[in-house]
């Protein structure tokens, strides 16, 4: 039995089977030489095949955005953790030893900061000295100040100020950071926030 959408080349995941898709095609053809096709049914033949490979493309591309949004999306990991820690230790959030004190509350089953980086990775993550020890309620305002970001210290708990950024950016000219209140987002290289 046909499952449904194999027409269209998808397959039970509901992704995109480029070997469906090539069949496809080749059905089409197959029939342009049995039947009389107008202009609009190839346009619409070779919009549909397009249109899959433009969908099918960002998902095959591994490149340097999707390790920015991987490693974005472990800076969220990373201070969910650490509001974890904090709610469990009347809103203290972790000193020194950071990465070691928010380890428990890392999901996926990652036991370490390292789970979360690629071997010869050449940066890490720092969490801003401004909140390093501090009571969670001493933060101003937790949607401006910075938790977390990318480093050039690449050791295990590595805590200073936004001068340790990666001056020409570990993302295309740019810095994943992330914030007290948990959201993250990029910033410039160059970044006039720098402390």
């Amino acid at each position: 039995m046909r499952q449904p959408g194999a027409k269209f080349g998808l397959n039970r995941g509901g992704s995109f089977d480029l070997d469906a898709i090539i069949r496809a095609f080749h059905s089409v053809l197959a029939n342009m030489k049995r039947k009389k096709f107008s202009v609009f049914n190839v346009l619409l033949g070779l919009l549909i095949v397009l249109g899959g490979l433009f969908f099918l493309f960002p998902a095959c591309a591994c490149g340097t955005g999707a390790k920015s949004v991987a490693c974005m999306s472990n800076l969220k990991d990373i201070q969910l953790a650490t509001l974890t820690y904090a709610n469990d230790y009347d809103d203290q959030f972790p000193n020194k030893v950071w990465a070691v004190g928010i380890a428990p509350y890392l999901h996926g089953g990652r036991k370490t900061l390292k789970d979360f980086e690629p071997e010869g990775i050449q940066f890490g993550y720092a969490m801003h000295k401004a909140i390093a020890g501090r009571d969670q309620t001493e933060v101003v305002n937790e949607k401006t100040e910075i938790a977390y970001f990318d480093s050039t210290l690449d050791k295990a708990s590595a805590i200073s100020g936004l001068e340790t950024l990666p001056v020409k950016g570990r993302h295309n000219g740019s810095n994943n950071a992330v914030y007290v209140d948990g959201h993250a987002k990029r910033i410039p290289a160059a970044s006039p926030q720098r402390d």
